[in-house]
């Protein structure tokens, strides 16, 4: 008799379970059906404009069990999300992509060639030898930022140098002279001085007879001196090196692309720089005169230049708002800092940047 209890029991026990089961999954589908906004069903069911911040499954109730796949039947989800920060508590961004950055930079490029030049005025031959131009940049750039495409104004300070070795070759006239001295007689004087009678036997007696006159001679010596003179060309070279250092303040404008590549970028630009004149020292050679003059009172040097310039952009992403890239480029002068066309006016080098965005 307790047998048969137990086994009664036992033969309940399951359809009892069963019941609550499905009675619970009932209750789900009617408060799933009553509360679709707060539903996410299978994936072919979800609304695509909802904003979801996280699922919780504790909060889920009984999942039914019986399922041939392996998929969330109804969920409700936790609606307790805070629209203005992310899953990671960080303030969402908001819509616009126009970004600001302050950028300090310092560059440096070199003409990629020499000049050698000669000039002439009258017996002097001049050689000119023009080394590479050297500049250095340093400045800050501001700027605007708008999806990938950037544009930037800035402020530099440029200083160039450079040297300039000068070969003078002279061709001058040299005379040497030769003297050789002797002794000449220039005039001979004679005065008779008396004229001998002789006593001469003759027989037994004597005669007399002139004798030949005596004569006192006085004869003046001269010096000569013989002069030859030669003339002859001669070259003379001397060497002297000029050195030069110039001053501008560079108004550089900008405007290019970045594409991003994970934490790198690359990128392109093309831009100007327009440079005003503000200190200049050192000397250069007047081709026009054929000298060697001072800077500051010559009038060789423009005291405004203007170049263009292609840059690229090498790139590394410190931060999300702080960056650190290579820009090598390439700069061509339009007007150049001397008015001598014949000097070379392309520049290569390049700046590295630090960027923060704001």
């Amino acid at each position: 008799m307790v047998s048969g209890t137990a086994q009664r029991s036992v033969g309940r026990k399951p359809e009892n379970n069963s019941d609550r089961t499905v009675m619970a999954a009932g209750q789900m589908q009617n408060k799933a059906e009553n509360n679709t906004a707060n539903i996410v069903a299978e994936p072919s069911l979800v609304n695509k404009n909802l904003e979801i911040d996280a699922i919780n499954p504790l909060k889920s109730g009984l999942i039914p069990l019986g399922f041939n796949r392996f998929d969330l039947y109804k969920m409700p989800i936790d609606s307790s999300f805070k629209k203005d920060l992310t899953e990671f508590n960080e303030a969402v961004e908001s819509g616009s992509k126009l970004r600001y950055f302050l950028e300090p930079v310092v560059g440096f490029n070199s003409s990629y060639r020499t000049v050698n030049a000669e000039s002439q005025i009258d017996n002097s031959t001049f050689n000119l030898d023009y080394k590479p131009t050297q500049e250095v940049q340093l400045g800050l750039n501001l700027g605007a930022k708008y999806d990938n495409f950037f544009g930037a104004l800035g402020l530099h300070f440029n200083h160039i140098q450079s040297t300039i070795d000068v070969s003078e070759t002279e061709l001058a006239t040299q005379t040497a002279q030769s003297i050789a001295e002797r002794t000449i007689v220039d005039q001979i004087d004679s005065v008779l001085i008396k004229t001998p009678v002789i006593k001469v036997p003759s027989g037994s007696d004597f005669v007399f007879q002139k004798g030949a006159p005596q004569y006192n001679i006085d004869t003046t010596l001269i010096k000569v001196y013989d002069t030859t003179t030669t003339t002859s060309n001669v070259e003379k070279a001397t060497n002297s090196e000029l050195s030069y250092r110039l001053q501008y303040v560079c108004l550089p404008m900008q405007i290019g692309y970045e594409f991003p590549i994970k934490s790198f970028f690359i990128g392109a630009g093309l831009g100007f720089d327009l440079g005003l004149l503000i200190n200049s020292k050192g000397k250069l050679f007047d081709p026009e005169l054929n000298q060697i003059v001072t800077v500051t009172s010559s009038d060789l040097v423009n005291k405004t230049t203007l170049a263009y310039n292609l840059q690229f952009a090498f790139g590394y992403h410190i931060k999300p708002n702080l960056s650190i890239a290579i820009r090598p480029n390439l700069r061509q002068q339009v007007i150049s800092p001397f008015k001598n066309t014949n000097l070379p006016n392309t520049r290569l080098g390049g700046f590295v940047g630090l960027r923060y965005d704001f």
